[in-house]
């Protein structure tokens, strides 16, 4: 129920959906304004509004629900009469019989409040019109189309199965609007949100610290009308998520988690718990998937304990093309997918990477996982981009080392990182080689080619 309809425009259209809303009982209260003072007394006689409202400012005040029923050439004026008292609990609608029109007008009165506007265009009407016809069956059995707002850009390459399944389809279909870049690049990349007025979009965490980097005036950029910010590929530790906060003036960060062989759908950390739980990648499936850990012993893992993120849904894979063997090996009877993800699961059920199966090195008869490592590394001050492999050593089975990439101007100094980490980390997680590289090999949507690294070496 709400607590309160704000009617900004009490006719035929506006005077029917409040009536419609009050017989059946899911609202509380309507404060209804109209240019007219004796359309807003006869609305308030006819008990079509509660409330008399002197401005559409005072109709829109303390409302959970506004509905603009005005001439679509008002509907800019009119949000912006009301935009300092829009909030992410309001929610707008209109009854404009042209999107294009009201949309526009939408985006250039609320700017980043649009997510609290829904355009609407109700199928129904009457050959007459004004409040004295206003009937609460009007919009019975009619259809209305709503109209979506979102603007998504695609930057990162759309042949990858998040991007073209989750976000540019996942648009389309809601009837949003889809921008694409050809190629990404970090100062491309922000001009093309001010400059399209993008709502949302996702990308490797690297797709966003990139420009922190080599664009200097990232804070010149107008971000407004994003909505929220998708990361996948690698989570976020918390200083670097307030780091990406301040620089983008939004706190909308979600951290999604999945594959390609799973739809690719998993979990999701929601931006309220970004920073509190940073390095989570949320700690439930997304409604239509079913997530377990499991331990080595097939048990499902407690508070405290590693074990494989298995998934179930029906997007999941049927299996990999001609490679029985391979299919078989990570979709068991039961139809879940073995992710091979390697997962802490924290008190309150929160999941934390730990390691790929295949990354994870077991030196002298421990096991090390590579992004605990890495995750230290990057707050080292020289380090700009890390990561961690194991080598064969014929004593100790494998060998930790290091492959790093440092910043601008800074010169390798060895010592200097096996210090910085022993107060850090076990001796034994401590890499015995480091390697310094110009970059780091990187797919498309920025995960790190370990096996690239693997077979190569470099000095010590």
């Amino acid at each position: 129920m709400f607590e309160q309809l704000g009617l900004i425009g009490c006719g035929l259209m506006g005077g029917s959906f409040a009536l419609a809303l009050k017989r059946a009982g899911l609202v509380k209260r309507v404060v209804g304004y109209s240019k007219s003072p004796s359309t807003t007394e006869r609305a308030r006689q006819m008990g079509v509004i509660d409330v008399e409202a002197p401005s559409a400012l005072l109709a829109a005040a303390g409302a959970d629900l506004v509905l603009l029923a005005v001439p679509v050439a008002a509907t800019e004026a009119t949000l912006k009469s009301i935009k300092h008292l829009v909030t992410p609990q309001m929610m707008i609608m209109d009854v404009g019989s042209t999107k294009v029109d009201v949309v526009q007008a939408a985006r250039s009165a609320l700017r980043d409040q649009i997510g609290s506007f829904v355009p609407a265009h109700p199928i129904a009407g009457k050959e007459v019109a004004g409040v004295e016809h206003a009937d609460a069956k009007l919009y019975h059995g009619a259809q209305v189309i709503l109209t979506p707002t979102e603007r998504t850009l695609i930057a990162m390459p759309i042949w990858h199965s998040s991007p073209l399944n989750n976000w540019f389809l996942g648009t389309l279909l809601m009837g949003g609007t889809a921008v694409l870049m050809r190629e990404y690049a970090p100062r491309e990349f922000l001009e093309t949100l001010a400059q399209e007025r993008i709502s949302f979009t996702f990308g490797a965490p690297i797709a966003f610290l990139a420009p922190l980097s080599v664009v200097p005036d990232v804070a010149s950029y107008d971000f407004s009308a994003m909505r929220l910010w998708a990361y996948g590929g690698g989570p976020l530790g918390a200083d670097m998520a307030r780091k990406l906060a301040q620089a983008y003036r939004s706190d909308r960060f979600m951290q999604v988690y999945g594959m390609t062989e799973s739809g690719p759908l998993g979990t999701v950390l929601y931006p309220e718990e970004a920073v509190a739980k940073a390095g989570s990648i949320g700690r439930c499936a997304i409604p239509g998937v079913e997530l377990e850990v499991r331990r080595q012993d097939g048990g499902l893992c407690g508070p405290g304990e590693v074990g494989e993120i298995c998934l179930r849904s029906a997007a999941m894979m049927q299996g990999y093309l001609d490679s029985p063997e391979a299919t078989a090996a990570v979709l068991d009877e039961q139809g879940w997918y073995l992710s091979g993800d390697l997962a802490r699961v924290d008190e309150d059920g929160y999941l934390y990477i730990v390691d790929r199966l295949k990354d994870m090195i077991v030196t002298g008869g421990e096991n090390v996982y590579s992004k605990e490592v890495e995750d230290v590394l990057c707050t080292h001050h020289d380090v700009q981009d890390v990561a961690v492999i194991g080598r064969p050593h014929p004593e100790w089975g494998e060998t930790v080392v290091a492959v790093l990439t440092l910043k601008p101007g800074k010169t390798p100094d060895h010592e200097d990182l096996r210090q910085f980490m022993e107060t850090r980390l076990a001796r034994y997680k401590i890499p015995r080689i480091f390697e310094v590289r110009d970059t780091l090999p990187r797919t498309a949507t920025g995960k790190l080619l370990k096996h690239m690294l693997r077979g190569s070496a470099s000095s010590h």
